[in-house]
């Protein structure tokens, strides 16, 4: 089990990604970058479930992380993305909560 500290550096450092990445036009963003994001997404998603103590479905995990992606990238506010990708990802994978 991971350490409070821990986590809360990993958050800090998620954060300040996704500040950086808000702030550059799209035309900078590689596919580098977008992976980051991603795996920044995949270890938040687990951490969520866990928590929660429901079972981790990767492909749910996959279809919502590559939507936030592609909308962080479309330079939708991080809240929308997030809430937006949550949503279709009930709907698309039939969940009651994400």
């Amino acid at each position: 089990m991971k350490s409070a500290s821990k986590l809360r550096s990993q958050a800090k450092v998620f954060i300040l990604t996704l500040i950086l990445i808000s702030a550059l036009p799209n035309k900078y963003y590689s596919q580098d970058l977008n992976n980051i994001i991603k795996m920044f997404c995949m270890e938040d998603f687990k951490n969520e479930l866990s928590s929660n103590n429901d079972t981790i479905n990767l492909d749910l995990g996959e279809y919502v992380c590559d939507c936030f992606v592609n909308r962080v990238n479309n330079n939708e506010s991080l809240d929308s993305a997030r809430d937006k990708c949550k949503k279709e990802a009930l709907e698309e994978f039939n969940h009651k909560t994400i």
